[in-house]
């Protein structure tokens, strides 16, 4: 099985080395036939050559995971219809990922669990309450750790 699974890859990359060396003319023929959209003017030849070959890895070994094709499909609708990209979209962190953070002259670690979180040896629901256990106040966790950004409101002057 493992050896089948090497040819493939092997026959693959022979595929992709193929690609690289068509000309621009062929490499455009064949992105037309697998995506019935319209090819953009100024597109790169390796910009061709990388999707093909994506497209090529994709059928073969499978491609995204379901859930990160229908949050692409949602950021491509919410673009279509508003011009704008909901950048509010949950994070989703690997379980065994150490978050660090350094507060007040400390050096504060988290390790990522399946769906809870470890710090100095007890477990959390959310990172929020380990950020409350450090600071003493309510944070959010995703802000405190760098994953996500503070919003704020933007100040305007009237005239």
């Amino acid at each position: 099985m493992l050896g089948s699974a090497q040819g493939q890859k092997g026959r693959i990359s022979a595929e992709i080395k193929k690609l690289e060396e068509f000309p621009t003319a062929r490499l455009k023929q064949r992105w037309r036939r697998k995506w019935p959209v319209q090819l953009p003017k100024q597109v790169s030849r390796e910009l061709l050559v990388i999707s093909l070959a994506w497209e090529l890895q994709a059928s073969e070994f499978g491609g995204l995971p379901r859930e990160l094709q229908r949050q692409i499909d949602t950021f491509a609708s919410d673009l279509k219809r508003s011009g704008k990209i909901d950048g509010n979209a949950p994070i989703r962190i690997k379980p065994g990922t150490r978050l660090v953070r350094e507060w007040q002259g400390e050096r504060h670690e988290v390790t990522v669990l399946e769906k809870r979180f470890a710090y100095k040896n007890k477990q959390f629901d959310s990172l929020s309450e380990i950020a409350r256990e450090i600071t003493g106040t309510r944070w959010s966790g995703p802000v405190f750790f760098g994953l996500k950004k503070v919003s704020r409101p933007r100040a305007t002057v009237d005239a």
